[in-house]
């Protein structure tokens, strides 16, 4: 709970007659307390370079809307025949009377107090009150042992109660990932600042940022002070970074491939490397690979908690069609069974002599030279329909065959 706080600066302005130098004062003598409004707080009465005190005459007097009578303290008094009158405590003045034939306290020394006056401080923020003093000694014994007789002119005194306003620390958070910004919001006039991050770390700025290690809920507390005094305030913020797992799906159509993210956990960026030197950082870009072959394509995310790595192979294999002129190849007998043979053409001497299957996939070859007629071993094979190619120099040749 935050209250206004009441600086009491107390000054005693008191003339002597044109006595000699080093005549006793009684008084205030400047004393200053700072104090929250709502707490109590003492005015002294002191004393000056004398012994012994005769008589001890004069009142105070205050503004009860800053500050109200609590009570008089008076332990350096001993001998008194009247004493304090608090009957007008309430409107804020009380008087004293003390005399003794004798002294009416032991004896004293520089800045002992006579009495004190107990307030309780209740004026607000730059709420003042003016504290009346006023004093006539009438008869002192020094501490040489004479005496003196008379009356010294003195001037009021006063106390300055000052309103003093205490800082009410607040703040708010910005959180990243794992980063955390804070923003100091305090009313007031504060001149320190000290923050507890809730992980072991602290800070002395302002407006400080911190970086959390790990996922979790932490208690930050704001410290703040000024000459009046000070405030706190926590709060709980919560912690919670996802790391992004990086994926991807591609679809080929010949040497252009195009990509779609996958990427889970909020990624904030995209780093592409296509594994043939190109790259790209959109989230799901389209890439031209330059020929045929097996690409490892990488995928890189990141965001504020950290990053992640996925790599998968493209494979690019565009079919190349070459369109043959064939003639026509004598082949016998048909259907075959464990061989056949084949017609080599005038003009044809060496070559070779491929037989595919109805899918275009080669089952046996024959290289050739020199002859009329090759025969060819296809003992063993899947009966069905074949196809016999002969290839020599710039000539092809086909012809369709049945195994049985």
């Amino acid at each position: 709970m935050k209250s206004a706080s009441v600086t009491f600066s107390m000054l005693l302005l008191l003339s002597l007659n044109s006595y000699a130098q080093g005549y006793p004062k009684v008084g205030l003598f400047g004393d200053s307390v700072t104090t929250a409004s709502g707490s109590l707080v003492h005015v002294r009465i002191t004393v000056d370079s004398f012994q012994n005190m005769n008589n001890l005459n004069g009142s105070m007097t205050w503004d009860t809307s800053v500050a109200t009578y609590d009570t008089v303290l008076y332990p350096f008094l001993s001998n008194w025949n009247w004493g304090f009158n608090t009957s007008n405590v309430a409107n804020g003045e009380l008087s004293f009377q003390h005399s003794s034939v004798f002294t009416i306290g032991p004896t004293l020394s520089d800045g002992d107090s006579i009495f004190s006056l107990r307030f309780l401080a209740k004026g607000a923020a730059g709420t003042s009150t003016k504290v009346n003093f006023s004093n006539i000694p009438v008869s002192l014994y020094w501490f040489n042992g004479f005496g003196w007789n008379g009356t010294i002119d003195s001037v009021s005194g006063f106390i300055q109660i000052t309103g003093c306003q205490i800082p009410a620390a607040d703040f708010s958070t910005s959180i990243n990932g794992f980063s955390a910004i804070f923003s100091d919001l305090t009313t007031g006039n504060p001149v320190a600042w000290q923050w507890n991050f809730g992980d072991g770390n602290t800070s002395a700025s302002q407006n400080p940022s911190h970086s959390y290690s790990s996922n979790g809920n932490y208690l930050v507390c704001l410290t703040v002070t000024d000459s009046c005094g000070g405030d706190s305030v926590c709060k709980t913020i919560a912690i919670f970074c996802s790391l992004p797992a990086a994926s991807f799906l591609h679809s080929v159509s010949g040497l252009s491939v195009t990509f779609s993210d996958q990427t889970s956990g909020n990624p904030a960026a995209w780093s592409w490397n296509f594994g043939d030197g190109g790259t790209d950082s959109i989230q799901s870009p389209s890439h031209s690979f330059p020929a045929n072959g097996t690409y490892e394509v990488c995928l890189f995310v990141s965001n504020g908690c950290g990053t992640d790595t996925f790599c998968d192979s493209v494979v690019i294999n565009l079919l190349s069609v070459t369109f043959r002129s064939y003639e026509k190849l004598t082949v016998f007998p048909v259907p075959a069974n464990d061989r056949f043979s084949v017609l080599l053409p005038p003009g044809i001497e060496t070559g070779e002599i491929f037989v595919t299957d109805a899918f275009g996939r080669m089952v046996k070859n024959f290289p050739f030279s020199h002859g009329e007629i090759a025969e060819l071993e296809i003992r063993g094979m899947v009966p069905g329909k074949y196809f016999v190619e002969l290839f020599s120099g710039s000539r092809n040749m086909v012809r369709a065959i049945v195994v049985e």
